[in-house]
């Protein structure tokens, strides 16, 4: 948000996880569009399913299947894959955290023929395994320091290094940008 905003989208505005999900089922549950619920701890998916069902009774839970926060096995994968087609969901939920979940939709998103979204710690949240953080914190993008006070062991090379090393491409990215304009003047 902040690095569109920087290039002009001024009114550019988050798209936060578990909203978007919520959002979604909304519509699937109006549509009657088939949900797969994917990632989470043990039993976090069907969990996941039965909080928003309470919230939207028409949903349609196509499948769910926890996955645990690591690579699976070449046959277990093939299993999830064969799992989901077999259910031919029209919308799949991935919850498995950044970057597992990214590379996990990139991967297989030729073999499953369904909208991938990955929503990141909505599971957390919505099943109340996790407290959600303060609007304010949100408001001003701290939602990140919020995230690594709660589970340090997880989160800190993912914000520590895999932030910084973003916010350096970043500022690379807008000194060369600036250079270039500069030259064109």
């Amino acid at each position: 948000m902040w690095l569109l905003r920087l290039y002009g989208h001024k009114k550019q505005t988050r798209v936060y996880g578990p909203e978007l999900m919520v959002r979604v089922c909304g519509e699937a549950a109006e549509r009657a569009w088939r949900i797969f619920i994917l990632g989470g701890r043990s039993n976090q998916s069907l969990k996941v399913y039965k909080s928003i069902k309470k919230m939207f009774p028409k949903l349609i839970l196509a499948g769910n299947q926890d996955t645990p926060w690591r690579a699976l096995s070449t046959k277990a994968e093939g299993d999830v894959i064969k799992k989901i087609q077999l259910s031919k969901p029209d919308i799949v939920f991935v919850g498995s955290g950044c970057p597992h979940q990214e590379k996990w939709m990139i991967e297989n998103s030729m073999h499953v023929r369904s909208v991938l979204i990955g929503v990141g710690a909505a599971f957390d949240y919505i099943t109340g395994y996790k407290k959600k953080p303060a609007p304010w914190t949100q408001n001003i993008g701290l939602e990140w320091a919020y995230r690594l006070y709660q589970d340090p062991k997880r989160l800190f090379v993912r914000y520590m290094i895999g932030n910084a090393t973003f916010a350096s491409a970043v500022i690379r990215q807008l000194i060369k940008d600036r250079w270039i304009s500069m030259s064109k003047k």
